[in-house]
């Protein structure tokens, strides 16, 4: 290819050569350069609505349309552009990427990507104004993964998964115990006999008080609110989804709110300790835990003020008469959570 410069006359076979021969020795760009020598009339300006179009080159000139023109016209995108190139590069693309995340010694398996990027997506997350927090963008989601669209949709496990699922990597009940040990005091679990469960482990239901095998995420969530003390946000268990629609205290926890010394509180409405007020003085037929006589107020094994987060926890509390509550319930010798604890449950026989 030969290409003549129109101001000098001289010859170049190279577009670099030519470029930088315009560019160095002439001081013009290349747009100007096109628009004094190449260039026809009107070739700058979309036909449809006769705005300013991108220069790309001295070789290809102008775009033909504009980018909103495009669909009114009904020419894609890609044929304007060169499709059969961005085509190949894009099957390139994809089958490089696929084989740096096959490869076990990439940059993608190591530890300290695997921290940016848990840090990017929960700030992602975390933005109100951001766009993965709207109903459309997870209804997508969701619809993305359902039914012939699922990676394992009338499948079965491999060999290897079926290792890791045995009964090795399974907890025990004093696994359990070594590791959560206030959830097991608070839920107080019983070893599971069902063999084939993938579970070990069997909980009370809220509601009606019946052992059941719990799912994985509802023990995660439950065991990350009590041993954490992030509060119970209506993570409780139940055995089926009747028990927790007719269950009272469903969704009924405290909303933790931070002061300006840091230090967090529950906030609960007035409403919500009346329903948790009734529901445990029900279920003491309205007697006193101490002297069987009626029953007005409710107390708290672990006091509001030093562990707030189980201050609507039924389990924790029972029904008190006036006298009982003043003269048995928390004083100023409560100085720390294990002294509370410890005297609540001395009075009231429960050790």
């Amino acid at each position: 290819m030969k290409f003549e410069c129109k101001i000098c006359n001289s010859i170049f076979y190279s577009k670099k050569g030519f470029t930088s021969h315009i560019t160095k020795i002439h001081n013009i760009t290349c747009k100007r350069y096109y628009d004094c020598f190449i260039k026809t009339e009107n070739e700058d300006k979309c036909p449809v609505c006769l705005n300013t179009l991108r220069f790309i080159s001295i070789y290809k000139g102008y775009i033909k349309y504009c980018a909103g023109c495009i669909l009114k016209t009904g020419i894609p995108q890609k044929k304007l552009r060169g499709s059969k190139k961005s085509e190949k590069h894009k099957k390139n693309l994809s089958e490089s990427i696929k084989r740096v995340w096959r490869d076990n010694k990439s940059v993608y398996h190591t530890k300290k990507y695997k921290r940016k990027h848990a840090i990017i997506t929960k700030c992602r997350w975390n933005d109100k104004n951001s766009i993965y927090n709207t109903k459309e963008y997870r209804n997508k989601l969701s619809e993305s993964v359902t039914g012939n669209k699922n990676g394992m949709f009338n499948k079965k496990h491999n060999q290897k998964t079926k290792i890791l699922m045995s009964d090795k990597h399974r907890p025990d009940l004093n696994q359990y115990i070594e590791k959560y040990p206030t959830f097991c005091k608070i839920e107080a679990p019983i070893k599971n006999l069902n063999e084939n469960e993938y579970i070990k482990i069997q909980v009370k239901c809220k509601f009606c008080k019946q052992y059941f095998t719990p799912s994985r995420s509802q023990l995660q969530s439950r065991i990350y609110a009590v041993e954490k003390l992030n509060g119970n946000d209506g993570l409780y268990l139940y055995c089926s989804k009747e028990c927790k629609t007719f269950c009272p205290l469903y969704k009924v926890n405290p909303n933790h709110e931070i002061n300006k010394n840091n230090i967090k509180e529950p906030y609960y409405t007035r409403e919500e300790y009346y329903i948790f007020r009734e529901y445990v003085l029900q279920r003491d037929n309205h007697l006193c835990q101490y002297c069987n006589e009626l029953a007005e107020h409710v107390h708290h094994e672990r006091p509001q003020k030093l562990e707030p987060f189980f201050a609507l926890d039924p389990d924790l509390a029972w029904s008190v008469c006036k006298k009982c509550h003043y003269e048995k319930g928390h004083t100023d010798e409560c100085s720390s959570v294990n002294l509370a604890n410890k005297i609540c449950k001395k009075e009231l026989g429960r050790i």
